[in-house]
């Protein structure tokens, strides 16, 4: 395939991942207006769309994924406070990365690897940046939910969509 097709092929998957992952960050916050059922479908799927981007856009579409859905987030009002943006990107970034390097090999050790470092990631950093920032030894109930065994459960959830989505596309991928 020639690389300025590859290109667009990459650039056209990065964006279309970005809009899906929007769609969800919106659709269904807005028709499930119950934040703790919102973190379970939403961050399923938008950790779905993370290591599909990954996979199908490349390293580079999955980190402009991984970057953007919090910045839009923060933008919905859904992410409250400005530092938590590279924080959230951070820890989207290391699932999409992850899976990514085991995809080939064992996309489930890559599902399982991936969740489990974006969980511990997310736990320790939200904790520790709310300190030094907010001043405050803990956190807020919903947030220190949020930010706790919940993200191992969506990941593991958006892995098991993501290879689904991935096997099922297989063809057209390699197209």
């Amino acid at each position: 395939m020639d690389t300025n097709r590859n290109n667009v092929l990459k650039i056209t998957r990065t964006a279309m991942l970005l809009a899906l992952a929007v769609l969800f960050q919106t659709l269904f916050r807005s028709l499930i207006p119950v934040p703790t059922v919102n973190i379970f479908i939403v961050g399923s799927l938008v950790n779905a769309v993370l290591m599909i981007a990954g996979v199908a856009a490349g390293v580079w579409g999955g980190l402009a994924v991984s970057i953007l859905t919090p910045v839009i987030a923060y933008f919905q009002g859904h992410l409250n406070l400005v530092w938590m943006i590279p924080v959230v990107a951070i820890g989207n970034a290391i699932i999409m990365f992850i899976f990514y390097l085991f995809y080939n090999k064992n996309s489930y050790l890559g599902v399982a690897l991936g969740s489990l470092i974006k969980f511990i990631f997310l736990l320790v950093a939200v904790r520790q940046l709310f300190k030094w920032i907010m001043g405050v030894p803990n956190l807020p109930a919903l947030m220190q939910y949020s930010f706790s065994w919940p993200q191992l459960v969506t990941g593991i959830i958006g892995g098991i969509i993501a290879i689904l989505v991935l096997r099922a596309t297989k063809n057209s991928l390699e197209a």
